[in-house]
């Protein structure tokens, strides 16, 4: 019986090695958990959605998904459990957060899943043991327990395969369950159905198989590889295949071609969990551990006993001690010499050496050449998230890095090498985005001010800055400026923006010294910031003529985006402090090309200044432009405000169109009283909260009945008696009528000779 058990088991296991194996691999991200299912192809599929359950399913069969290291990266808050479906092929998500699921292709065939929190997805429900449909199987059902050796593994093992012959499909039962059916009644084994036995036996090797439980082995009578030998598989045998205390039952069990292994079995398995975002495998930690490669030994007693040992018999070079001598070197800090004794073994161009190349890179230059053995490491759970950060300069934005591996390895590293790449890090991060990441390295470096090196000083200046602690910063780019080292310049940059982002004045001293770098250093990837610095500098140090000669004369140098913003900096100082002659000199010499590149903001303060000095027209050429927000509606108030001044009372209104507040109602009635309607201005002025100036519209328009009783006693008098339009009492008697219009014409010369006594005429 267990012969023919064992030839069914061989003849499904052959046949489903041949199915086409998708590896998953997972990694989890702040915002979202991912896996990565590498397809032979793009295939098509379709995403599902039941409550907590999220199915997959591809347009494909004969497709076997490899999960066994799924949670080694990732914990359980947002996927709990993962399994292939049950028909077909795909795989069915259960998830434990609020959450969706986001499939697209990535690569040339690289399914991504991408499990995102969404506050408007369904809470999941806890699936329980009364309720096995909604039950992921969280384990294969030839999951073995564990055993003292000796006690009966295999034997356990066949139980197992008795239990399924029984129960044809598992149907979600656990693996204890069916271990307990098959022990209460180990005979019942007679009425098997072959089709279901077939089916369930297929599903269950073809995930041991997956998950590196059963392995196939070759028949007795095959020939075996030789260990090492070119084809042979890398995989030590178990102890229960090899062991010779193994029962006759267990004997035959294992000639019908079946084999358990552990995780723990399989060659590099405590390196082969550790993975990058993307699925890749991650850097094994003895390649990057820089504290092993010396033993406290002094500098030059380990180089001269690793130079010793380099020739071997015939005075070839012994490959492992030129890498023993490049490590070593590198220890030490000397990353020229490492790659010098690294030439030694060109022909060995193996990821170890590649790895130290790129460190020694990182020692010398604080970057290492790209695209290198390092790269895409940064989220490792290793000393490789450290390097790899290093390597790359600039640091993507959105790189995932995992800051605790970071800080780890940095306490891990030497002295002399923490305090050297420590500050080179803290930097990078920064310039990244990840303020918080380079604060805990900087934080890790533990240095007094007064011991902390002018790299050290420079990434505490700028993490400064970026969190708005200014004060402390300018203190530290003072101090680096000051020690004149090679850090110094870049000091220089930050101290010159951050003087005129708090809108104070440079220096003339500062200036030269920023013109004097910027040609030292104009080759250098500084030389550009240096350039703009300096021309600023001059800017800001009140010399503008030098400033726009330097800016003309240098511009070729710098490229657009540095020529914008530049502009936009010598247009807002020249604004802010120069003096008027000064300011309309230069602004109206400003080129009519480069006005529609300017800062809308700065554009109208300038407009704003010339209108004030008398200049409409010069000042219509900067805000003729339509803007957009705030700055666009402040555009639009000042080219009303131009058009007015040139007598242009219409166009002002155009400008005004779709204003309605305060200030752009008062100057629609200036308009308005430009073209002769005094009554809608008078109205335009009250509805702005100008009383006087509808007060004085309503005089100019003689319409007293307008005038407001509040005004001044002697206006609100004359303009009651021009509108008392009462008839005398007896119009039948002329000469009472006559009496009371020279009455009423005394009375308002008393009136008028009242108001022009307190309100005299100019001499004019």
């Amino acid at each position: 019986m267990w012969r023919l058990v064992g030839a069914i088991a061989i003849s499904l296991l052959a046949a489903d090695v041949q199915a086409e194996t998708v590896e998953v691999r997972s990694g989890v991200h702040p915002t979202f958990t991912r896996l990565v299912l590498h397809m032979p192809e793009r295939v098509g599929f379709r995403m599902l959605q039941d409550g907590s359950d999220h199915r997959l399913t591809l347009e494909r069969d004969g497709m076997e998904f490899r999960l066994n290291s799924i949670f080694d990266r990732i914990g359980k808050e947002r996927l709990a459990a993962v399994a292939p479906l049950r028909t077909g092929s795909g795989l069915r998500l259960e998830l434990a957060c609020q959450c969706r699921v986001d499939a697209s292709w990535a690569g040339t065939a690289m399914l991504v899943l991408d499990i995102r929190e969404d506050p408007n997805a369904e809470l999941p429900e806890r699936a329980t043991g009364d309720t096995p449909d909604r039950a992921l199987s969280k384990a294969p059902s030839f999951a073995v327990p564990l055993t003292p050796k000796g006690s009966g593994l295999v034997a356990t093992a066949r139980d197992l395969v008795a239990a399924g012959f029984q129960f044809g499909s598992y149907s979600g039962e656990t693996v204890s369950g069916l271990a307990t059916a098959s022990e209460s009644s180990p005979n019942k084994v007679a009425k098997v159905d072959t089709i279901s036995m077939r089916h369930t036996l297929l599903r269950e090797i073809s995930r041991a198989t997956a998950q590196n439980l059963l392995t196939p082995r070759r028949h007795q009578s095959e020939p075996t590889p030789q260990s090492g030998a070119k084809g042979a598989p890398d995989r030590p045998q178990s102890e229960e295949a090899t062991s010779g205390s193994e029962t006759p039952s267990e004997t035959s069990l294992s000639q019908a071609n079946m084999a358990t292994t552990t995780a723990m079995n399989l060659p590099g398995a405590m390196h082969s969990t550790a993975q990058t975002p993307d699925g890749g495998p991650c850097l094994k930690a003895e390649y990057l551990d820089v504290a092993a490669w010396n033993d406290d030994t002094e500098f030059s007693v380990s180089i001269g006993r690793l130079r010793s040992e380099m020739s071997g018999e015939f005075d070839k070079t012994d490959p492992e001690t030129a890498l023993r001598l490049a490590r070593t070197f590198v220890f030490f800090g000397f990353g020229a010499e490492a790659r010098q004794a690294l030439m030694l073994i060109e022909g060995e161009d193996t990821v170890a050496a590649r790895v130290v190349r790129a460190m020694a890179e990182i020692v010398d230059n604080g970057s290492a050449s790209a695209p290198g053995v390092l790269d895409g490491q940064a989220a490792c759970d290793t000393n490789a998230s450290f390097w790899s950060a290093l390597a790359q300069d600039p640091l993507p934005p959105a790189l995932a890095i995992n800051q605790n591996a970071m800080q780890r390895t940095l306490g891990e590293l030497p002295a002399h090498l923490r305090d050297h790449l420590g500050p080179v890090l803290a930097r990078r991060l920064l310039a990244a985005g990840h303020r918080k990441a380079a604060d805990r390295i900087l934080r890790r470096l533990n240095r007094t001010p007064e011991a902390a090196s002018d790299e050290e000083r420079l990434a505490r200046a700028e993490a400064g800055l970026a969190s708005g602690t200014e004060g402390a910063s300018e203190a530290d780019l003072d101090a680096v400026v000051a020690g004149n080292s090679n850090h110094a310049a870049t000091a220089l940059v930050h101290s010159i923006d951050t003087r005129l982002a708090a809108g104070r004045g440079i220096a003339e001293d500062m200036a030269e010294l920023a013109g004097s770098y910027a040609l030292e250093f104009r080759d250098e990837p500084v030389g550009k910031d240096l350039i703009r610095a300096y021309i600023a500098a001059i800017a800001g140090a009140g010399d503008f003529g030098r400033a726009f000669t330097e800016f003309e004369r240098l511009t070729p140098d710098l490229d657009e985006a540095a020529v914008i913003g530049l502009n936009d900096v010598l247009m807002q100082l020249l604004e802010r402090n120069a003096k008027d002659l000064t300011f309309i000199a230069q602004s109206i010499r400003f080129s009519p090309e480069d006005v529609p590149l300017l800062d809308t903001v700065v554009a109208n303060t300038v407009a704003q200044r010339l209108l004030s000095l008398g200049f409409p027209d010069a000042a219509s050429r900067f805000v003729d432009q339509p803007a957009e927000g705030r700055a666009g509606r402040d555009r639009r108030i000042i080219r009303a405000e131009i058009a007015l001044s040139l007598g242009h009372p219409r166009n002002a209104e155009v400008a005004l169109l779709g204003l309605q507040d305060d200030e752009a109602n008062l100057l629609r009635a200036q308009a308005r009283e430009m073209t002769g309607e005094t009554d809608a201005a008078r109205i335009l002025f009250a509805s702005a909260g100008r009383d006087k100036d509808a007060r004085r519209t309503a005089i100019e328009a003689e319409d007293w009945a307008q005038v407001p009783g509040d005004t001044a006693p002697d206006i609100a008098e004359l303009a009651a008696g021009l509108t008392d339009g009462a008839e005398p009492e007896n119009p039948e008697a002329p000469l009472g009528s006559g009496r009371a219009l020279l009455t009423e014409s005394s009375v308002s010369r008393q009136r008028i000779k009242a108001m022009l006594s307190a309100r005299p005429l100019a001499d004019d």
